[in-house]
């Protein structure tokens, strides 16, 4: 994998950006957490084209800001004794080594928590089912090493809070959020695990859900003519023409604007897209 430096940024600053402290330690496993979690298709295409791949370092701006977080709460918690910072967890299921590094265990409330600097946006839309997988991988790897967990939290830190928009519904209160997530039995993690790993496992390499690609849905706008915005937004254009024909709109003072998918992941935020045959068969 090659960095490039697009925006001309100082030798200093690129190689800030480009610096990578994944897995320091040289720990060998066949899976992460993160992993498992993921799609199978852009993990698998990466490891493929690993030596083609370029990435921008200023596309790396939000990833090194989150490390360099996660750096200083280890720092600031070395010395509590009730606090265990960034520790790994490996274990052989179903003949793969996995792997699941853990952020803070409280030794008191035996609680995990994960750390994550993201869009407030994602509590806004209380986009967490990804969260919860993951710390419930962690949970149930903690577990088999005899570290005992009665609960899940995940610390958000809204790196684009709008104080103006805090007292808005839903809008988080602070750019600092502690989001519970449940904790699920040791059966429905050994299921979910097992499930996991035989996909990322398999021989085929199963094509991305329309989440893992962070799609948009398909809607179809209701244009007034002399308006730059739509009036409504639907799901077909059969309720589309209704629409207008219930607000008594004429032929001519309309139209029907088709907007498709948008992969927002894939257009935007996939390293591999260049060689990845579903999104190249859509576009």
């Amino acid at each position: 994998m090659r960095y490039t430096n697009k925006a001309d940024l100082p030798r200093a600053l690129f190689n800030m950006l480009a610096h990578d402290t994944y897995n320091r330690s040289g720990t060998k496993f066949d899976f992460s957490a993160t992993t498992l979690i993921d799609a199978v298709q852009p993990k698998r295409l990466f490891k493929e084209h690993w030596k083609e791949i370029e990435e921008d370092v200023i596309d790396r701006l939000w990833s090194v800001f989150g490390t360099a977080v996660h750096a200083i709460m280890e720092e600031a918690n070395a010395a509590d004794p009730n606090i265990v910072c960034e520790k790994r967890f490996v274990h052989e299921i179903a003949g793969k080594i996995i792997s699941a590094q853990i952020d803070t265990y409280d030794l008191e409330t035996k609680r995990l928590g994960d750390l994550k600097v993201t869009s407030a946006w994602k509590i806004v839309a209380k986009d967490f089912g990804k969260w919860e997988a993951q710390l419930n991988i962690q949970a149930a790897l903690a577990r088999m090493s005899g570290w005992p967990v009665e609960g899940l939290d995940v610390f958000v830190i809204c790196r684009d809070f709008s104080r103006s928009r805090a007292r808005e519904d839903n809008y988080p209160n602070l750019p600092i959020q502690i989001v519970e997530v449940p904790l699920w039995s040791e059966a429905k993690a050994e299921e979910y695990l097992l499930a996991r790993i035989e996909l990322h496992a398999g021989e085929e390499m199963a094509p991305c859900t329309d989440e893992d690609r962070w799609a948009t849905q398909e809607k179809f706008a209701v244009m007034k003519k002399g308006r730059k915005s739509a009036l409504r937004l639907l799901d077909t254009k059969e309720q589309a023409l209704r629409y207008a024909a219930a607000q008594n709109l004429a032929a001519s003072q309309f139209s029907i604007q088709h907007r498709p998918k948008v992969y927002t992941r894939c257009e935007n935020f996939c390293a591999v897209a260049n060689w990845c045959p579903q999104f190249n068969a859509t576009t």
